[in-house]
């Protein structure tokens, strides 16, 4: 297999689970139901938190080299370019979150209230970070065709 095709698959898995996080934490504030260590939306929140912040990395990585391989078949400086700065911020982002949700959860640090609040309006931020990034991603493989092979016997 080859390894720039590892990036589009891997990628999936911490778009799904940004998304899953806001979707249980905004659950959970709209229910005034508490995101701490015990409970069961706390501890469901930090296992996609830290399963993602794991995806985020890994994506990353892959990204990193399908972006070498990508530039040497002549993609497109600029949207490869935003992809690779906004992927970079965004995998970032994800795994700072990541790592605090799971230092939160360690030390069963109260998250209710305006707390729970303000983690909701984080992982918003950190959704809309992520679908942006997905749509240059989008927009390289289906607008220039990068890390796409052409279907055998197509005209």
């Amino acid at each position: 297999m080859r390894i720039e095709l590892l990036h589009p698959a891997i990628v999936h898995f911490p778009i799904v689970l940004a998304i899953s996080l806001l979707a249980v934490d905004a659950t959970a504030t709209f229910r005034g139901a508490a995101l701490t260590r015990g409970k069961a939306l706390g501890n469901l929140a930090a296992v996609i938190a830290v399963t993602a912040a794991i995806f985020a990395l890994l994506a990353f990585a892959l990204g990193d080299q399908a972006y070498d391989i990508a530039v040497a078949a002549g993609a497109p400086g600029e949207p490869l370019e935003m992809h690779e700065e906004l992927g970079t911020l965004t995998a970032l982002a994800i795994l700072g979150w990541g790592a605090l949700r799971a230092f939160g959860w360690w030390r069963a640090i109260p998250i209710s209230g305006a707390r729970s609040w303000i983690v909701t309006a984080i992982d918003g931020v950190l959704a809309v970070l992520v679908v942006l990034t997905a749509w240059y991603g989008g927009q390289l493989v289906y607008d220039f065709g990068v890390a796409v092979t052409r279907a055998t016997g197509a005209s």
